[in-house]
């Protein structure tokens, strides 16, 4: 091969490189906008409407998902709920809390959703 012909090759393989990724982000995007159209954008837990990396998909049987799996989500719809990031930690590491932990944080949630001096919330 001679040297002009590796540059060309090269260069040809850059530019395929960024073709896929540009095709890969377009189908992220029309897979994304698909599953806010089923599934909403509202978070289920604290009802704030989200967009973009904020807004998460919770598989609502516990297994666990690679997040850029679109696909599955998409093909599985009935399996996953929207929540917002924040809600979606909490979620998440409200399953290794012990029961005496669990019990104290909704005690916590039932107080800090009760009205002040008597006004409704």
């Amino acid at each position: 091969m001679t040297k002009d012909r590796k540059t060309i090759s090269a260069r040809y393989y850059k530019n395929h490189q960024k073709e896929i990724i540009i095709k890969q982000r377009a189908l992220r995007k029309r897979q994304r906008q698909e599953i806010i159209v089923k599934l909403g954008d509202r978070c289920t837990i604290c009802h704030r409407k989200m967009s973009g990396r904020h807004l998460v998909y919770h598989e609502i049987h516990g297994k666990y998902h690679l997040i850029s799996n679109l696909y599955y989500t998409l093909h599985h719809l009935k399996d996953f709920v929207p929540l917002c990031s924040r809600c979606h930690v909490i979620l998440n590491n409200f399953g290794s809390l012990t029961s005496e932990q669990r019990q104290r944080f909704m005690n916590l949630i039932k107080q800090l959703h009760k009205p002040i001096n008597g006004n409704k919330a």
